[in-house]
């Protein structure tokens, strides 16, 4: 199935978008062993990304594992009460190495190996701060 989405992915993403695509992947995967998480799980929540993903997975890929289409579904905006692998895809977007690496990143990629629920809350934080200073 992963051969099928990529060859997908190159038919349809930019190379950037897919080489962020692929470095979240990988982020989902070594988050997702050090948190207890089914890896492969991981991996296929971010192969694709939000709502319109989560039906096109549904519908063209077979894949009806629901934890993996409400974590492709909450990847950018995140959700109250987030499952294990919802947090995982979520900060993996946000962190995943083709997003930089300053200080305050590796910071943060430091504490998602260690405390999900506090990277989830640095991540929503670091995410807001970014957006309103884009905005002035």
């Amino acid at each position: 199935m992963r051969t099928q989405v990529l060859a997908w992915l190159a038919d349809n993403v930019s190379s950037h978008r897919l080489q962020h695509i692929l470095g979240v992947e990988q982020m989902c995967c070594q988050l997702a062993q050090q948190h207890g998480i089914n890896p492969e799980q991981a991996a296929t929540a971010k192969l694709l990304h939000a709502d319109v993903s989560a039906i096109m997975v549904r519908d063209c890929f077979r894949i009806k594992d629901k934890e993996i289409l409400t974590a492709i579904r909450n990847h950018t905006l995140g959700s109250p009460q987030m499952s294990t692998l919802s947090c995982i895809v979520f900060v993996a977007d946000a962190l995943e190495p083709n997003r930089g690496s300053t200080p305050e990143l590796e910071a943060m990629r430091q504490v998602s190996w260690q405390n999900l629920s506090q990277s989830v809350r640095q991540t929503c934080d670091y995410s807001l701060k970014h957006l309103i200073s884009a905005s002035r």
